[in-house]
């Protein structure tokens, strides 16, 4: 499910740095990776939240219904610095 995705000029690759540094600053385990696309990835409590550029231009936070409360807390957190769109009822994934 899609819930949120970040505006911001110019490419995603040239925000990667900044989005994987606020979430590693938040969260205990944070993993990433930029290669053709930008995916970091959030994991707490049996819950995985992805922020990824995989079916956009830009980044966009994902993760299952079972994982909204660790999906809230990284919008929450993405949105002290950078400008997140909600998006309410989520989108489902081309793959869902």
């Amino acid at each position: 499910m899609i819930y949120a995705s970040l505006n911001y000029r110019g490419e995603y690759s040239s925000h990667h740095r900044l989005i994987y540094r606020i979430l590693k600053a938040n969260f205990d385990n944070v993993r990433e990776g930029l290669q053709g696309d930008s995916w970091i990835e959030v994991s707490a409590n049996n819950q995985r939240v992805s922020v990824d550029s995989f079916t956009s231009l830009k980044h966009e936070v994902k993760g299952r219904d079972t994982d909204e409360e660790l999906v809230n807390e990284v919008i929450e957190v993405l949105r002290r610095r950078l400008n997140v769109t909600i998006i309410n009822p989520p989108e489902s994934e081309a793959h869902e």
